[in-house]
Order: C-alpha cells, then structure tokens, then sequence
C-alpha cells in the first residue's frame, strides 16, 4: 500500500503539471478490465458509496495508475465477498461457498418448494445419500431406507410452511437416532442425548428464500462446522476451510418401520465405576403402534446402546449422574477455573468438560430428571453427590489425608468439611 500511495501521489503531481487535457478515455476511467466508475470488472457487483473516493480519485491518473488502483479494488471486493456472513439463530453462517465437483442437471429438474412438515434426504453432486446405521455415518448410492438420513425442520410453527434456507433442522435416521457435530466430529446419538449439538441450520448455497427440490444446501452445526464428504466418510470442517458439501434436497418416500428400537432411563440405574462410569438403560423392540416385541424382529446392526454415560471428572470421579438427567453438577469442584455451571453459561457448552458437567445450562431445553441440593459457595460442607476414585464418599476420608491422593485438588474443593480444610 505505501507503494501504490506514492504511485498516486507521482500520478497527481504529473497531472496537475500538463498542460495538454486528458483524453476522455483518462475523463471516464475506461481500462482493460471495465469501466472503473460501475466497476464492473472481472463480475464484481457496484461498490458501495464509501468506496468511491478511490475510483473518483483515479479519474484524471495515467492509465498505469488506473490499472494498479482497480487492482487493488478488484482484491478488496473480492476479500469482502469471501467474508460476507448472515447471522441467523445465533449461528454465523458462511454464505461464500462452491460445490465441489460438477452437479448432473438431471438431478436439479422438476424443482418445487418444500414444506416444514416433509421429511427431506441429502444427495451428494454424484447421485449418493446420507446413511447411518446408528453407529457411523457415510455416503453410498445404496437405496435402503432403513439407513438413510432424513433432514426434519424444528422449531415453533410459522404462517409459512415451507422450509427456509436458515432454517433450524435436525438430521436423523428412521430409527430415530441423531447426528451431532462435538469437538470437530460427526458423531451418532440417541434423540435428545445432546439436544443443541444436534441441531443444524440448512443454509441454501445460492441464498436466503425457500428451499426448493434439488437447492444444493449446506448443513452448518451450532459449532460453525459444516458437513463435508471425502470418498464414503462424512467429516465435519470448520467455515475457513472453505470445503463444506452442498448436498442436494430431495422429498424422501414415507416408511413406517414395521419395528423399531426405544431406550428410555432405568429408574433404578446407578452410575458404575467398574463400568467406566456408565449407567445402564432399557432397550426394548417395539412395533409401530408401540407393542413389545422379540428383539429378533427389530433390526440387530442398528440396535443402540444398553449403557449411557455419566459424568467422569477430569481426576477420575465417577459421579452418578448422566446425560438423561438433564442437571448440573452442583458446586465448582469438579474444574481447574473454580467456576459453576451458571458461571459458565451456554457460551462455553462447546468445551467437553462443561458439556457434559452441565447439562440443565447445555441441554437445549432439556427437562430436569432429578433435583439436587448443594451447600453454598464457601460453606464448610461436603458435597453428597461426590464419589472419589473407587467411589468412595467424602465421610471415608474423614480420618485420612486427603493431600495424600492423587485427586487432592478436588477432593478437597468437595470434602473440605471431612478433609478438615474448614
């Protein structure tokens, strides 16, 4: 830039000191690439008002000048398109994208809107679709209806029916399991196991407006990641990358499942150390009008989970509460900052140890199962929820030195009334 500045200045001077006028091709800014006073060049759009000193400025310069500043012009608007964002929901979302690789026109014919209340499948540029099993995601021409993934609008009901680009969706199979975008990974979850990770914004490549059959859209997570596909793997990547999937939206046939698997909590379930800490659920086979069945007749590869995890403290705590819970952990003894679930706040749900740890504040909306009481900030009591290594409750330490374990550092913010730190 100090270069073009003094290009400019020995442009002004040696302008102002001819006598000749100059032409009218100098009068109008006419050079190589456009015409600078609409600028448009190289299909950059009009510049905005704030932006025309420069081009005012270069109306009477040599055409060297000229050149050099509608360069400059060129790589400023193209920079300002690539940052151009759209906030909607919350979610920042990076409108400047291209497909990657060429879409078969056959696949864009027949367009018509779509409705909130359709279920809606994801087809890559090369004719495959989105499938999981429960487990994993992938892309394949397969046409198995039991695996696919399936777009759903959210949200409260609107005058409008027809499905926005912006729009809060979610994205899961016939058996009702869900993908998620945590930490930089797609990963598959039963319903509601982390209700705000789990949802999407679809964001049509071309714009805002309604979605039509065939909109190529991109699938942005709360996270700012994207949907990506590389061979067969679905990956998340983050906006900068530039390197999201445009998925095509197609109307997905109806399917009733004749079986389907249902979890819910076991009330008598206890977080388990000699498990990894995890608790065990009730899975069950049931039909579509919710009678119990073998599990022979529901679908053996697709089958999820008997055992959900709980919360693990960093030190190695297991402590008996888990994600269907829907509460925080009381107390701040459970983190290196000192700080409780609503000193964090729904801003820092995005890191592992507050996701899982405060799952009221990150649930999305999530219904508490359970109320637990916690002695006040500084008080001299224990924490009755806290289970040490080996499960061990704050009373067993009440004759031993708590400094003398390797989990000290939260034994004592937990215990400090048995550990005599108070």
């Amino acid at each position: 830039m100090p270069e073009l500045g003094r290009m400019l200045g020995r442009g002004l001077t040696a302008t102002t000191k001819k006598s000749p006028a100059p032409s009218m091709g100098y009068m109008t800014g006419t050079t190589g690439l456009g015409t600078l006073s609409g600028l448009s060049m190289g299909g950059f759009s009009t510049p905005s008002p704030a932006k025309t000193h420069l081009l005012n400025a270069t109306t009477s310069l040599s055409p060297p000048v000229i050149l050099v500043a509608a360069l400059v012009q060129a790589v400023a608007a193209a920079k300002e398109a690539r940052m151009s964002v759209s906030a909607n929901g919350g979610i920042t979302l990076f409108q400047k994208r291209s497909i990657g690789g060429k879409i078969d026109p056959a696949l864009l014919q027949g367009q018509s809107k779509l409705t909130r209340s359709e279920a809606v499948r994801l087809r890559t540029y090369d004719g495959k679709h989105l499938h999981s099993d429960g487990k994993k995601v992938w892309v394949s021409t397969e046409n198995t209806a039991k695996t696919e993934v399936l777009l759903r609008s959210v949200g409260p009901a609107r005058a409008l029916n027809t499905l926005q680009s912006g729009d809060a969706v979610l994205l899961e199979t016939r058996e009702g399991n869900r993908l998620e975008i945590l930490g930089g990974a797609v990963n598959v979850r039963p319903k509601n196991y982390r209700q705000d990770s789990q949802t999407f914004l679809v964001q049509r490549q071309g714009g805002d407006g309604d979605l039509e059959e065939g909109d190529p859209s991109f699938l942005v997570s709360g996270t700012g990641h994207v949907l990506a596909v590389e061979g067969g793997k679905v990956l998340a990547r983050k906006p900068d990358m530039d390197t999201g999937e445009a998925f095509l939206l197609e109307r997905a046939a109806s399917h009733e499942p004749e079986s389907q698997w249902l979890v819910v909590p076991n009330p008598q379930g206890h977080c388990d150390p000699t498990l990894e800490c995890h608790r065990k659920l009730n899975v069950s086979c049931r039909s579509a009008s919710g009678d119990d069945l073998s599990f022979d007749k529901c679908d053996h590869h697709s089958r999820p989970w008997s055992y959900e995890p709980c919360f693990r403290s960093p030190l190695g705590s297991c402590i008996d509460l888990a994600e269907s819970d829907c509460v925080d952990i009381p107390g701040m003894w459970w983190n290196t900052e000192g700080k409780t679930c609503a000193q964090y706040g729904v801003e820092d749900c995005d890191n592992e140890l507050v996701h899982r740890a405060c799952r009221q504040t990150c649930g999305g909306g999530c219904q508490p199962a359970k109320t637990l009481t916690s002695g006040a900030a500084g008080s001299c009591e224990d924490d009755p929820l806290y289970r040490g290594t080996f499960n061990w409750l704050c009373s067993w330490f009440s004759s031993r030195n708590c400094s003398a374990y390797l989990f000290k550092d939260e034994l004592l913010k937990a215990c400090p009334k048995s550990c005599g730190a108070c």
